[in-house]
C-alpha cells in the first residue's frame, strides 16, 4: 500500500481563524503519484479559544477536505464537516472519505487541503493523524 502522509502533528489555526475568519492546512504537492482512487482520513476537534477544552457548538462553521490535480486552479471538495455531521466533543473525532478513481487520473499530481471557514470567532481547530492512501497497482516482486 502506498501511503502519502502529511506529518502527523497537532495544528492550531487560532491566529488565522481569529483574525481573518478562515484558514487552510495544505499538503505538499505529490507529483505524478496518483494511481486512481484514494482514501483520506484524519482526526479533528474544535474547541473554544477561552479554555481550549470546551467543545465548540455545532454552528462553528465548516471544514472542507479538498484536493486538486491541476496546479491549484480548481479545488474540489470531497468532504464537508458542518452542523449536520460535526461531532460536538472536546476530544478528536475521525473523518474518512474516498476520492474516486474517476476524480484522480493515473499519474496526476495531487495536493490536499483542509479549508476552515468559521461562523463564530474564538475557537481552535485541530487536525491530527492526517493520512491519504492508495492501493499499489503493481506490487513489488
Amino acid at each position: 500500500m502506498r501511503i502519502l502522509q502529511v506529518k502527523p502533528v497537532q495544528v492550531t489555526l487560532k491566529e488565522i481563524i481569529y483574525l481573518v475568519t478562515s484558514g487552510n492546512i495544505t499538503s505538499h504537492s505529490q507529483v505524478g503519484v496518483s494511481n486512481g482512487s484514494g482514501t483520506v482520513y484524519f482526526d479533528y476537534k474544535v474547541v473554544d479559544r477561552s479554555a481550549a477544552t470546551d467543545a465548540t457548538p455545532a454552528d462553528f462553521g465548516t471544514v472542507e477536505l479538498q484536493y486538486y490535480t491541476d496546479d491549484c486552479t480548481t479545488w474540489v471538495t470531497v468532504l464537508t464537516i458542518d452542523a449536520t455531521n460535526y461531532v460536538v466533543a472536546n476530544t478528536c473525532a475521525t473523518m474518512m472519505t474516498v476520492i474516486s478513481a474517476a476524480s484522480l487520473p493515473t499519474g496526476s499530481d495531487v495536493k490536499l487541503q483542509v479549508a476552515n471557514t468559521c461562523n463564530v470567532e474564538d475557537y481552535y481547530f485541530y487536525v491530527d493523524n492526517f493520512n491519504a492512501t492508495q492501493v499499489v497497482s503493481n506490487s513489488p516482486n
